[in-house]
């Protein structure tokens, strides 16, 4: 019996060390590691493989109390448990500057008895991307942000580190560099060999004679970042909408250009305004989304700029790549609404389905609003190249203007369902007997209500494959889910219309309500699809054209009550239709499609001076 307690408190003895083992602060709480960055994990050695994992700088220079977003990212397929981020001096390498944290997922540590001087997990549970944001301290030279990432207890990563960033001289008030130094990082043109370079400034603010030498002390984040077009087509390519835009000039230009790199890569500019979002470009083989190749720069919820590189799946946007050490020289600016950015970058360009050794792509240049800080969904149709366009050449991009296939399918589906529509159906329901005269062996009304209803099938059917080419696919909302059933409705009912009984058939009255039944939930439908394709369409303060379709209906509704009286009266013989002379029914016809031709010009007139998706 004493042995087996003795083994029974042996085992719990075990269990326990092993349980404390395993934990292996899985808080966070990781003070003891401060020193040196290992995990107090025992006898177990760090992983000598190249990590799955990288940290990145939103700047590569800074001063002090510059605050540079740190995102420590995963590769795709890749998760961490545990982390530790610092800040190192490349020489000495001493703990420096304090982290803000921004990321639910961090805590902050006391390294050297300075509050938040190093970043670590909360929890153990899996991580893809954490940020936090570094305050820089002054004085203190070169840095570089280094990580231990944890993937389990015995598999994780040290040393794992970002690109050099640089201290650069604080400037004055009046732009001359302050005393201890006397040099001031400025940009030439990104198309430029000397994309990004360091020009000696005397202490007055000047340039001094020496000349112009290339350098890898970027600009950091600047409130006037200058974007322009001014050597567009000469040293670089560029791709704006609208067309021939230029930023510099104009906030609500969207503009791109790229342009060889020295060194290798290539050196980007994007500038654009999505009211708090993000602005980017994709590399296609065709004009059809997927399988592409997007840079953008995004506004993060700490309110700095982030450049990611992500890959299209379908309609669908992945999850960041991460850049490492492949993406230098970034500045960036936000300011009155507009992102501006500006970076190399050393990878190539490929879309995956490829070689990455050709240089032609079709261009996508969007916008819209950002994720938890990543690129999404375009809230507007892209701009897209009219054709391939070499990246290596110096060319100046015209672009294809999908609004134009959007107007046009506006256009037709007002046609169909404000006019020929509802003209074909008042024909079937109030002109039997005002237009009975035959024509072709039919009577004038028949023959009517089938032309204009055969019309509108076309326009509908025109304007839906309109829509999908313009949108390269199914865009989402309410709006296309309204046209979808529309159009199918409306493409089964004139063949359906084809097998109707003979008019003194005794099942003639099920088609009848049948008929009439479809063809009031088409109206309805495509009335509703209409109010809300207009919402779309309409860029005024006033909104309009949602106000004039209002009107309409209410015009059209009047038109009926107006019809229903009349043929209630004549039904009860309380008056008698003259032999002679235009019928009621045509006069009261005639006043509806004037009104209802007043009503269509006026909205075919804001669709087409709309410009919804040009900017």
């Amino acid at each position: 019996m004493y042995q087996v307690e003795m083994f029974s408190g042996f085992v719990v003895f075990v269990c326990c060390a092993l349980h404390e083992v395993a934990l292996a602060y899985p808080n966070g709480q990781i003070s003891p590691s401060c020193s040196n960055m290992l995990p107090v994990h025992g006898a177990v050695s760090p992983n000598n493989g190249a990590a799955p994992f990288s940290v990145s700088a939103s700047n590569t220079s800074y001063t002090a109390g510059d605050r540079i977003t740190v995102t420590l990212q995963a590769n795709s397929g890749f998760t961490f448990k545990g982390f530790l981020l610092q800040a190192r001096t490349t020489t000495g390498d001493a703990i420096v500057g304090t982290f803000s944290v921004t990321d639910a997922n961090t805590q902050g540590l006391p390294c050297n008895s300075v509050t938040n001087s190093a970043v670590c997990h909360k929890s153990s549970s899996k991580k893809s991307k954490v940020t936090a944001v570094w305050v820089a301290a002054s004085g203190k030279g070169d840095v570089r942000f280094r990580v231990t990432f944890l993937q389990d207890y015995s598999t994780f990563w040290t040393r794992v580190e970002s690109q050099t960033i640089q201290a650069r001289a604080p400037v004055s008030a009046t732009g001359s560099a302050l005393p201890q130094d006397t040099t001031e990082s400025t940009t030439s043109p990104i198309g430029h060999q000397n994309a990004l370079a360091t020009v000696p400034v005397s202490a007055s603010g000047s340039a001094s004679t020496k000349d112009t030498a290339e350098s890898t002390s970027p600009i950091g984040n600047q409130a006037s970042l200058v974007i322009s077009t001014d050597l567009c087509g000469k040293q670089k390519t560029c791709f704006s909408n609208p067309a021939g835009c230029d930023p510099s000039t104009s906030a609500t230009c969207i503009l791109m250009s790229i342009a060889p790199a020295s060194g290798g890569g290539f050196a980007f500019e994007m500038s654009g305004s999505p009211g708090g979002g993000y602005v980017a470009v994709g590399f296609s083989d065709d004009t059809l989304m997927g399988n592409d190749d997007i840079y953008g720069c995004v506004l993060t919820s700490s309110g700095n700029i982030d450049v990611q590189r992500v890959f299209s799946s379908g309609r669908s946007i992945s999850a960041s790549l991460p850049l490492g050490n492949t993406v230098e020289y970034k500045s960036t600016s936000y300011t009155n609404g507009v992102i501006k950015c500006s970076f190399i970058s050393r990878n190539n360009i490929s879309t995956q389905a490829r070689a990455a050794t050709q240089q032609e792509f079709y261009l996508f240049l969007g916008y819209g609003p950002s994720e938890s800080g990543n690129i999404g969904i375009h809230s507007k149709i892209p701009a897209i190249s009219t054709g391939k366009v070499n990246i290596l050449a110096f060319t100046v991009v015209g672009a294809t203007n999908p609004s134009r296939l959007i107007h046009a399918h506006g256009a037709l589906m007002l046609i169909a369902w404000m006019t020929t529509g509802s003209l074909g159906m008042i024909c079937a329901r109030y002109l039997k007997s005002a237009a009975k005269k035959p024509v072709l062996g039919k009577n004038l009304w028949f023959q009517a209500h089938m032309f204009l209803m055969v019309l509108s099938v076309i326009a509908t059917i025109i304007a839906f494959i309109l829509a999908f080419v313009s949108q390269m696919g199914w865009s989402g909302g309410a709006h296309p889910v309204l046209g979808c059933i529309v159009m199918v409705l409306s493409f089964f009912q004139p063949i359906l219309a084809l097998f109707r009984p003979a008019p003194n058939a005794k099942r003639r009255f099920i088609f009848n309500w049948g008929h009439s039944l479809n063809a009031l939930v088409i109206k309805v439908l495509a009335v509703a699809a209409i109010f809300l394709g207009l919402q779309i369409m309409d860029t005024s303060s006033t909104k309009w054209m949602d106000k004039v379709m209002g009107g309409f209906l209410g015009w059209e509704a009047l038109i009926y009550i107006v019809f229903e009286i009349h043929a209630r009266v004549k039904t009860k013989d309380f008056s008698e239709e003259p032999t002679k002379g235009v019928k009621t029914e045509m006069f009261f016809f005639l006043i509806y499609t004037f009104g209802n031709l007043a009503f269509l010009i006026a909205l075919l007139v804001g669709i087409g001076a709309s410009d919804f998706n040009s900017n």
